[in-house]
């Protein structure tokens, strides 16, 4: 993993993160790698989702308590990333 402050300071600066945590970036590039766990497809269900269960040292690195996470990238492009089990409420 890069040090915290190079996924700090994509949250911080204008951009697809701008606002997010640093998780968001860790996991965006996760996807960008494959492997990722298909929540939907933007053909089929016009978003765009993944999940990543995060190790335990992500887990700490990061400082959540939290393992499932599920990425999304909006329609302006803007990426977020939420616990898994709060996605379908936010999805509405």
């Amino acid at each position: 993993m890069k040090p915290l402050a190079v996924y700090e300071a994509h949250t911080k600066s204008p951009g697809k993160f701008q606002g997010e945590k640093p998780l968001t970036v860790f996991i965006w590039e996760e996807s960008l790698e494959g492997g990722l766990e298909s929540v939907c497809d933007l053909e089929r269900d016009g978003l765009w989702a993944e999940k990543i269960h995060l190790t335990g040292s992500e887990m700490e690195y990061f400082d959540t308590d939290i393992s499932e996470w599920i990425i999304t990238e909006d329609s302006q492009g803007f990426v977020m990333s939420m616990p898994a089990d709060r996605f379908e409420e936010w999805r509405g």
